[in-house]
């Protein structure tokens, strides 16, 4: 069940996502698949990237580049850069890209976890790059909407700087959880996965009561 839980979460979350929300993958999804399965393919074969020691900083940033930040984040800038080159056109799109990006990351990352007996990374990984994906598109579409609002620009700035500055707050809180849990400090793991998970209910939330009733197929 564990490893079922690894390879269904992100797909299913997909799902219920684009059921809530009004945007469309799009054409931007099948490169989200395409590249995300060659990174998927480069990690398995050449990861990790960086060997941490013990349970200190090299540890953390180890777990940052290899399994929770850098995997979310780089769809991120990617799906940035197809909206400057004119290949994407939503620019509320980045959770749909970042988790399609994601579905063949799960995949082969779960067969390499399933072959290691490490249930901790087949439940918390696909968890935390969800909250993550979720995160820094719901800070990006909040800055996005107070932008397009009418009112003065200072006001606008401060918004933009706050929601800004979340994602990089989010990125570190995310990545100190599995740290925390690695390092055997449950109790400090679930302190900060509770935190971690709020822009992901905030943005469901955010949808629905925007969208009360699901988007049609």
């Amino acid at each position: 069940m564990i490893s079922v839980f690894c390879f269904l979460w992100i797909p299913l979350f997909f799902l219920f996502w684009q059921s809530v929300s009004p945007g469309r993958a799009g054409a931007g999804g099948a490169w989200a698949v395409i590249l995300g399965s060659i990174f998927a393919v480069l990690i398995f074969f050449f990861g990790p990237f960086i060997e941490g020691e013990a349970f200190g900083f090299s540890r953390w940033l180890e777990i940052f580049v290899d399994l929770t930040g850098a995997p979310v984040l780089l769809p991120m800038v990617l799906y940035a850069l197809f909206l400057l080159l004119r290949l994407a056109k939503d620019p509320h799109g980045f959770a749909n890209f970042a988790l399609l990006w994601l579905m063949p990351c799960a995949i082969m990352r779960g067969v390499e976890w399933l072959k290691e007996d490490d249930p901790g990374r087949l439940v918390l990984i696909p968890l935390l790059w969800c909250a993550l994906a979720m995160g820094v598109s719901f800070f990006i579409s909040l800055a996005l909407r107070f932008v397009s609002r009418p009112g003065k620009v200072w006001g606008k700035l401060i918004v933009c700087l706050l929601c800004f500055a979340g994602i990089p707050l989010l990125s570190f809180l995310t990545t100190t959880v599995y740290w925390a849990f690695f390092s055997q400090k449950t109790w400090l793991g679930f302190e900060l996965l509770i935190p971690a998970l709020v822009p992901l209910v905030s943005a469901v939330l955010s949808s629905l009561l925007k969208n009360p009733e699901p988007a049609p197929p």
